[in-house]
């Protein structure tokens, strides 16, 4: 008998953090979350959020009383954003695989969504 591994393939989201973010994406992402000024306390959800760049950004802004909520729909990037170091003094960052077409959260839970 074989056994099944739900090992989740992150071949293409490491290259993803890798290569994509520190030459294309990061050196934008901090006058993105400028611009959405989140505050202290805030719960916001990041769509899309890939490997989680913003949204641990984002967590050491609203501090450890605010909520960050990354949502991508692909595993390998929730996998990355995971394995990634996370806020030592800001909002710990919940990660979900889903799909931005069918939110899985309810209304009024947030209080920004960025999508980057």
């Amino acid at each position: 008998m074989t056994e099944q591994t739900n090992q989740v393939d992150t071949t293409a989201a490491e290259a993803y953090e890798n290569f994509m973010v520190p030459g294309l994406f990061g050196p934008w992402v901090h006058e993105i979350v400028q611009l959405a000024a989140p505050q202290a306390g805030e719960h916001v959800l990041d769509v899309a959020c890939g490997t989680g760049t913003a949204s641990r950004l984002v967590a050491e802004l609203v501090t450890a009383s605010g909520k960050v909520v990354g949502l991508d729909i692909d595993p390998g990037m929730i996998e990355v954003a995971r394995s990634r170091p996370a806020s030592s003094s800001g909002a710990a960052v919940e990660w979900h695989c889903g799909s931005a077409l069918e939110i899985p959260f309810e209304n009024d839970l947030f209080d920004a969504v960025l999508c980057l």
